[in-house]
């Protein structure tokens, strides 16, 4: 029986190994030594917390939480790990191995506290009666570097509660979307707690009175022919609404719906699409331009698509 020698090849090796591969087993051998030196069997690997990536993006900021994924293996989320394996009056990460991370391309809010655009290490602070959210700039920790209370650090108040639905491995997930944010949760077991993430708009949704009375009143429309709809006309009321500017938008002689204008410029406008009274989507296929007067009334406008082609015009009646 041949034993391999570890270190530098010695004289002689070469012989051996034209021995022992001169024959049917010698070449079962080698197979067996190729296949373990091939890129998937070598960067192969089973971890106990496998790491997972979950992002949202809401009105063009994105959110990306960065985690590996601790599993319950039989144990009580109450009982043996909150208080237990996670002791009160502890830092923890919401997660395993490498610190969890959460990463944001612009400004944001979590519970009405300003996140810096950037990548963050997660942390929380544990306790029977409250707990605490700590966003640390430092993010290449493991979790056992607990990070030590310091001025960059962003330390926010949360609350947990109790789910009826366990979850076997830690999850991080945005179970609500809104126009202008989104509900982040960390759930192990039945435990959740839920963030309120918060964005800045891109657009202006809201007008106050005064901004608004230029292009409030009557208008006569004209809807072009298109692939879908022949020319149509129609009398528009735009009105101020809620610290909205509201519009009834006939975009087919069959189909029209309120929509709110949402100002994208001076004078430039787009169509936000409602949803139960709320803005659902604002449509960047089109924008709707005013024209004032001498005194700063609107007086007509046209709506153009993003390839400049006119696809409706308007002219005040009164």
């Amino acid at each position: 029986m041949i034993h391999p020698t570890v270190g530098s090849p010695k004289a002689g090796t070469s012989t051996v190994f034209g021995a022992v591969l001169s024959g049917a087993r010698g070449l079962a051998v080698f197979g067996a030594v190729a296949l373990l030196a091939t890129p998937t069997a070598a960067s192969a690997q089973i971890l106990a917390s496998e790491r997972a990536l979950v992002s949202q993006t809401i009105d063009g900021t994105t959110i990306t939480i960065d985690y590996s994924r601790p599993r319950l293996r039989g144990r009580d989320a109450h009982e043996d790990l909150f208080g237990g394996q996670i002791p009160w009056g502890g830092t923890w990460t919401p997660g395993a191995n490498e610190a969890t991370t959460l990463e944001a391309d612009r400004d944001i809010y979590i519970e009405g506290v300003a996140v810096p655009a950037g990548a963050w290490s997660v942390w929380m602070f544990v306790d029977p009666e409250a707990w605490e959210l700590v966003l640390d700039p430092r993010v290449d920790l493991y979790h056992t570097d607990h990070p030590e209370p310091a001025n960059d650090q962003i330390r926010i108040p949360i609350e947990t509660k109790d789910v009826d639905s366990s979850v076997e491995a830690l999850t991080w997930s945005f179970p609500t979307v809104r126009t202008d944010g989104t509900e982040l949760r960390m759930q192990w077991g039945t435990v959740a707690v839920d963030l309120k993430v918060e964005v800045e708009p891109t657009v202006l949704l809201t007008l106050t009175e005064e901004e608004a009375a230029p292009y409030v009143g009557s208008w006569d429309v004209v809807q072009l022919p298109s692939e879908w709809a022949p020319e149509h006309g129609f009398e528009m009321e735009v009105r101020h609404e809620g610290d909205m500017l509201m519009a009834y938008m006939e975009f087919a002689a069959d189909f029209g719906d309120d929509v709110a204008l949402v100002m994208a410029a001076d004078q430039v406008f787009q169509l936000a699409f409602l949803m139960d009274g709320e803005v659902a989507e604002v449509g960047g296929w089109a924008f709707m331009e005013f024209l004032m007067d001498d005194e700063g009334r609107a007086v007509s406008f046209e709506i153009r698509d993003l390839e400049d082609a006119l696809l409706t015009r308007g002219t005040r009646i009164r």
